[in-house]
């Protein structure tokens, strides 16, 4: 082979890759240059169905684009004084189909023989398919020499013909031109989106824009087509595409944190070095272990696990939780259940906070064994019936049992003659005492009667 004639071949291919994809032109220079191209078809102007047959039947699906054809060449050394090698691939062509586009090419080649005929070759393939496809409803691909040789069937063929249609689908639409409906400037479909299954075209400094203002308002859910009421969301690809990796990094840390705050059994480890999803078991009640730090805690007031003891809230964390429960609606308090272990949980929680509220202003704790009493009326001496013990309930100093009057009548003491202090008229002389004995206990169910115990006291010893 002469420079000429090798530097004429390089020159046509030269001239496929401007008129083609660049990709698509793929070319290995040895003694003989030889290479694929690949032909992209037309859109179909129907949807097309393709099926195999499968053990539990035919499997098939609808295309409206059809996966390319390759041609296969092998140009001689005196080629194109000389014949060209040319060989049709394709992955849903039959074997009828292919030996009849490849004895059309033989003919074009034939007529131009002393020319570059890979261009003429590939329009022929174009036409050739255009025409076979007009009246054709269906394609089976049991016997399609493409699935003989890569052993393939049934659904796998199905799916590798729907993956190459996708692509092709991609390919024909970034080389297209769109108006963008936002900004309505026309540019072309690699400077766009299209969603899926709806079709609306954006370009994506619109489609980022509207992507990035739905991630600064949390609302991952609906990160999708921004045409009005349409339902079509975004692919990950797509996602990636617009808004690049460490954006989509942020998206997707949301959408799992969201993920994962609509189920009741995981909670997020309270340690602000941490916060990873503890998965909480049946089996241990209200006990998150998390797995990363090794932090062991209680579910509901997300402190150290405390056993069976009542959860320990800080003041500011009672206030909070009783203006988030007030303030709520049906749903807010929904999801105030799922943080706090269900329901039920919740609602008991919040009765022991508003209780607690209501004992801290109208009761007292017994000096000695800090049981909560309230007093109705009567004196001020009071006797805990759950310890025995006689205290004053003004100053809340322990009494001394064998003379508690004492109290009252000592010189200089800041209850001296305040026995009868705020004592409130009653048909009975004698007070009344009650001792709240574990009446709000975190576990109590609601269903069942707690016991409330009562004193009778007076101005002088008790019954």
């Amino acid at each position: 082979m002469s420079g000429d004639t090798r530097e004429d071949q390089l020159n046509e291919l030269e001239a496929l890759r401007s008129v083609y994809e660049e990709s698509r032109v793929v070319v290995e220079e040895g003694d003989c240059i030889k290479g694929r191209i690949s032909i992209e078809l037309e859109p179909l102007s129907k949807p097309l169905t393709v099926f195999a047959t499968c053990e539990k039947g035919p499997y098939s699906v609808s295309l409206t684009t059809l996966p390319p054809a390759n041609l296969l060449f092998r140009l001689p050394r005196d080629y194109p004084a000389v014949l060209p090698e040319l060989n049709i691939e394709c992955e849903w062509m039959s074997e009828d189909l292919i030996s009849n586009i490849e004895s059309k090419l033989k003919e074009v080649c034939e007529e131009n023989l002393g020319m570059g005929v890979l261009y003429f070759c590939c329009e022929t393939v174009i036409e050739i398919v255009k025409n076979k496809l007009k009246d054709m409803k269906e394609i089976c691909l049991d016997d399609i020499p493409y699935g003989r040789k890569n052993n393939l069937k049934g659904r796998e063929l199905v799916g590798r013909i729907v993956d190459s249609s996708s692509k092709s689908e991609d390919l024909l639409f970034q080389t297209g031109c769109y108006d963008c409906e936002i900004c309505f400037e026309n540019k072309m479909g690699s400077q766009c989106v299209r969603f899926n299954p709806c079709m609306h075209v954006f370009c994506k400094d619109c489609v980022a824009g509207f992507f990035a203002e739905r991630l600064n308002n949390l609302e991952v859910r609906e990160l999708g087509c921004p045409a009005s009421d349409c339902k079509s969301t975004a692919s990950e690809q797509t996602i990636r595409s617009v808004i690049g990796e460490e954006a989509f990094e942020r998206y997707d840390r949301i959408l799992l944190e969201k993920s994962l705050g609509q189920m009741p059994d995981v909670v997020n480890c309270p340690r602000k070095t941490c916060q990873k999803p503890v998965l909480v078991s049946e089996r241990t009640v209200n006990l998150g272990s998390c797995t990363m730090c090794g932090y062991s805690f209680c579910v509901l007031c997300f402190r150290a696990y405390h056993g069976v003891d009542d959860c320990n809230f800080k003041s500011v964390d009672k206030k909070r939780i009783i203006e988030e429960w007030n303030t709520a609606d049906q749903n807010g308090r929904a999801q105030m259940a799922k943080r706090f272990g269900g329901i039920k949980n919740l609602e008991n929680i919040v009765n022991n906070l508003l209780n607690d509220g209501w004992m801290e202003g109208n009761s007292k704790p017994c000096p000695r064994c800090r049981v909560r009493i309230e007093k109705s009326d009567g004196c001020n001496k009071m006797q805990c019936t759950k310890c025995d013990a006689m205290f004053c309930w003004l100053c809340e100093r322990i009494l001394d049992r064998n003379d508690p009057y004492a109290h009252f009548n000592e010189g200089g003491g800041e209850c001296v003659n305040r026995l009868f202090e705020d004592l409130i008229a009653s048909d009975n002389e004698d007070e009344e005492v009650v001792v709240w004995e574990d009446f709000l206990g975190s576990e109590t169910d609601s269903d069942t009667d707690s016991e409330v115990h009562f004193e009778r006291g007076g101005s002088g010893e008790s019954d």
